[in-house]
């Protein structure tokens, strides 16, 4: 492979047919080398070495083909929607990265090709930031757009993510909901909108949170404190006061994250667990342990809550 070719890739995550010819390659030797399987077609007339196109994931991916597509777009043309998310941040779940979104104001229509939709909307100059030399809207309004093409439980994860690692404030995501409420697909924007908080610790209390909120279970606390005198003992994922019960989600990365330099996961666990028993003895409380797991069945997680908290399931439903 062309050392050329081989420095695109890994720079920019593809190159393109002009690109290939450039660097010497004839029209029969680059197709020879696409047959061979050496090289992968990721767009048209959009192409990546298919060892390292392999090992990159889904994310990394729309990212070579949103960056290509704007390469080869019209001038005007920024990343938006569910690509502009992947650019503001990590904090993510289950979104449909199969097709690169990209928005320009002087677009006589809408149209969608394999792989890349084309939106037409007004662009103000204050809804455009540059990343990177790359063009894309604004933390809130691309919070906003994915609510146009994801469900609310996907759109209330990245809106928390983006408020915890302070991408967007609050006032911004108001401001940009009240902007959009013509558009259409945001029937539900504005329910994730108030739903979001930069409280949620995790994309799994996001998911957590939603599910308690959907099932109507009374509204907790979140990020509750618990001192033992001036010492810090926990901060509480969930809190219900007038029903005593705690609740923490336990997602894979938390116990890696609570090590301590020269301590194995088994260690930290023990700690957690005398830390649990400092807590139930603090507030003589219950304690709900919620794992990813969990928020697959959803019917579950909120009827083993409601058992919790003591909760009828006949009583009437009190919002998050």
């Amino acid at each position: 492979m062309h050392p050329r070719l081989r420095a695109l890739d890994q720079k920019q995550g593809y190159f393109l047919t002009r690109d290939a010819l450039a660097a010497g390659y004839t029209t029969s030797a680059f197709y020879r080398a696409r047959r061979a399987g050496e090289i992968v077609a990721i767009r048209h007339g959009t192409y990546a070495l298919s060892s390292t196109w392999k090992e990159r994931s889904e994310v990394e991916r729309h990212r070579a083909r949103l960056r290509s597509a704007l390469e080869r777009a019209n001038v005007g043309q920024v990343a938006s929607h569910t690509s502009a998310v992947l650019l503001h941040t990590e904090g993510h779940w289950g979104l449909d990265l199969s097709t690169v979104h990209l928005t320009h104001p002087r677009r006589r229509s809408e149209r969608r090709e394999s792989g890349l939709a084309h939106h037409r909307a007004d662009l103000p100059e204050e809804h455009v930031v540059d990343l990177g030399g790359v063009p894309a809207v604004v933390p809130a309004r691309a919070a906003v757009e994915l609510s146009t093409v994801a469900d609310t439980e996907r759109t209330l994860v990245v809106m928390d993510s983006l408020l915890r690692e302070g991408r967007m404030t609050a006032a911004e995501l108001d401001a940009m909901v009240a902007y959009a409420r013509n558009w259409p697909g945001t029937l539900h924007t504005a329910i994730a909108a108030s739903l979001a908080s930069p409280l949620a610790g995790s994309v799994g209390e996001s998911r957590l949170f939603y599910g308690l909120w959907r099932g109507g279970v009374p509204a907790p606390v979140r990020q509750h404190p618990v001192y033992d005198g001036n010492e810090l003992v926990a901060v509480l994922d969930l809190w219900w006061p007038e029903h005593g019960v705690a609740g923490e989600f336990d997602g894979a990365v938390k116990y890696s994250r609570l090590l301590h330099p020269g301590e194995t996961p088994s260690d930290a666990v023990v700690r957690e667990k005398v830390r649990e028993d400092r807590v139930r003895e603090l507030l003589d409380c219950r304690f709900i342990r919620y794992v990813w797991h969990d928020l697959d069945d959803q019917d579950r997680l909120v009827a083993r809550t409601r058992r919790a908290l003591g909760v009828a399931k006949g009583a009437p439903k009190v919002s998050l």
